[in-house]
């Protein structure tokens, strides 16, 4: 229906506005859903996890393309760093969905003109990856809380809204990977930024 009202508005800037807006809410609608679809899928143990060598610096390069417009959008600096040729026998496609979503929680709490930081490296057969931000942080309170599912923060970063934590990468990381475990780091008390 979308398509045809755009067909029909094409005279009319505030209707073909109105459709685009539309059809934009539409997208991020099915997003969701899709998301939730893939969450009931892994946790019932039926997703297709389809592993083979990927390259960490490939996916994540990606991963910082996908960002690049936000955060010139929202005047913040996203910073890639780490070894180059590094191997990780995984699902990409999952992988990404996962650390896509630290990237994202990132950019939704940190103020204009933040550094976010992805960075990774290899120890023999491990591979670490890190997202930390220069936003306030998870206080300690929240901390054991945030990979339950929708997870309401009481505690907030930078807004006056909970924040929701939507936790399928960690239960699922180890159908992902084949070992690997997410784990939250903090180094100093609030309002510190918190490394995933």
């Amino acid at each position: 229906y979308i398509g045809l009202l755009q067909e029909e508005a094409r005279e009319q800037p505030e209707l073909l506005e109105f459709t685009r807006l539309s059809e934009e809410e539409l997208d991020r609608i099915e997003g969701l859903v899709q998301k939730l679809l893939k969450m009931a899928r892994l946790e019932a143990g039926a997703a297709v996890i389809e592993k083979a060598p990927q390259d960490m610096a490939g996916i994540l390069r990606d991963i910082g393309k996908r960002f690049s417009c936000q955060a010139e959008r929202e005047t913040k600096r996203l910073v890639l760093s780490g070894e180059e040729g590094l191997m990780l026998s995984c699902d990409r496609g999952w992988l990404t969905e996962a650390l896509g979503n630290l990237v994202k929680n990132a950019f939704d709490h940190t103020g204009e003109g933040a550094e976010i930081s992805i960075s990774w490296r290899g120890f023999g057969s491990i591979v670490q990856v890190a997202v930390s931000d220069d936003g306030s942080g998870i206080h300690p309170e929240d901390l054991p809380h945030i990979f339950k599912r929708f997870t309401a923060a009481d505690f907030l970063r930078t807004s006056r809204e909970p924040a929701w934590v939507c936790p399928w990468q960690r239960r699922s990381s180890r159908r992902i990977t084949g070992r690997s475990r997410w784990t939250a780091c903090r180094e100093r008390e609030p309002p510190s930024p918190s490394i995933f």
